[in-house]
């Protein structure tokens, strides 16, 4: 008698690309048909989601397991020798070993069109309509007012030394901008440590607009603006924060650890008085990524910022 077939775990992989959720593809081999997700080898004396989480990592991808959705297309896909778990993506550009293990994340409407087998395409779907829902943490019974308040007049301050025009900063602004920046960073990381990020659920949108501004100008200290980032790309996914916000607080962080950004957000002023992104990871692709995350054109970003300086 022929040993039972052990089940292969593998997980599939999605995150929130700017407004739309995509599954992660590893690049198949020559003449080989595409397959969504990982396959993960269950090494001895670890759990299917450990060997599924290690899978992820090894493809160089953060993942955080979600719960199964109860779909019978599960139970399909068990009884045909697999096991799948459900991981998702926070910061979708920010990956290890990527030359070893290259792919693409892909839109729901590449799979309707590939030749995926017709319950596993079924499968990746149905998990597109409902990831959103299982990422979505319990919001609190109601909106905390007075934090909302106190993130409002913080970011006033904030505004009101950096929008001085230049011709008027003088070196007392100049150190009254350095406190306020401090003030504001180690106020935040109290509220951090207390409430979680503070995302729109809780304070509301432009309350959590203003912890993004916060969190975007803590460069002083940045292994907190690189928490700041790892919270707020979550609140991303959970729909909980602005995805732009996300993505400037991205590039910033990238460009503080001397990392090429994603989106060309952060600008460096030329010997000529003119602006240029500081370098980016594949400038050609910059058009697409920026109109998927809410932005304008780049060369428009471009004079709007160089407008208002």
């Amino acid at each position: 008698m022929s040993a039972p077939e052990v089940p292969v775990p593998t997980i599939l992989l999605f995150t929130r690309w700017g407004t739309q959720w995509r599954t992660w593809c590893p690049q198949p081999a020559r003449d080989r048909p595409l397959v969504p997700g990982v396959r993960c080898e269950n090494r001895a004396g670890a759990s299917t989601a450990q060997a599924a989480l290690r899978a992820a990592e090894e493809h160089g991808h953060h993942a955080r397991l979600l719960p199964q959705p109860p779909a019978a297309d599960f139970a399909l896909a068990a009884s045909a020798g697999r096991t799948h778990h459900i991981g998702v993506v926070d910061r979708p550009f920010t990956r290890t070993g990527c030359d070893q293990n290259p792919g693409r994340w892909l839109p729901p409407e590449a799979l309707e069109e590939s030749a995926l087998p017709g319950h596993l395409r079924t499968l990746l779907l149905e998990v597109f309509d409902t990831v959103a829902d299982a990422v979505r943490p319990p919001g609190p019974s109601k909106q905390d007012a007075a934090l909302r308040r106190e993130l409002l007049d913080r970011q006033a301050r904030d505004q009101a030394v950096r929008l001085t025009p230049q011709g008027d900063r003088t070196e007392e602004l100049y150190e009254e901008w350095r406190a306020v920046d401090r003030g504001n960073t180690a106020w935040l990381r109290r509220v951090i440590a207390k409430h979680g990020w503070p995302g729109r659920t809780l304070v509301g949108k432009e309350a959590a607009g203003a912890a993004w501004l916060l969190a975007q100008h803590a460069d002083r200290s940045s292994a907190f603006q690189e928490e700041c980032l790892d919270l707020l790309a979550r609140a991303v996914t959970a729909g909980d924060a602005d995805a732009r916000h996300g993505a400037l607080l991205e590039d910033r962080v990238r460009v503080n650890l001397g990392q090429p950004q994603v989106f060309g957000t952060q600008l460096a002023q030329q010997d000529d008085g003119t602006l240029k992104p500081f370098p980016m990871i594949d400038p050609p692709g910059v058009e697409e990524r920026r109109i998927a995350w809410g932005f304008e054109p780049l060369a428009d970003y471009i004079r709007s910022v160089a407008a208002h300086q």
